[in-house]
């Protein structure tokens, strides 16, 4: 599953954090992630901080689900 956002200007890196108790996951240069692992048809909450030299942004939160398995 790819989750992406809007790019932040003077961002350098993208920090990207897994479910609610918000677990580094890991480092992206382009705003967009894809996250393996996860079960078909489940909710994740995912959050975004972006980086440059002065540090790490506050954190955006992306909720999305998987897609059901196909009959």
């Amino acid at each position: 599953m790819t989750v992406d956002w809007t790019a932040v200007d003077g961002a350098t890196s993208y920090k990207v954090y897994r479910g609610s108790e918000k677990v580094f996951y890991k480092e992206v240069t382009e705003p967009k992630c894809t996250l393996t692992g996860i079960a078909p048809d489940t909710k994740l909450t995912v959050n975004v901080s972006a980086v440059n030299s002065a540090g790490e942004s506050p954190m955006t939160e992306i909720e999305t689900r998987t897609k059901p398995v196909e009959a």
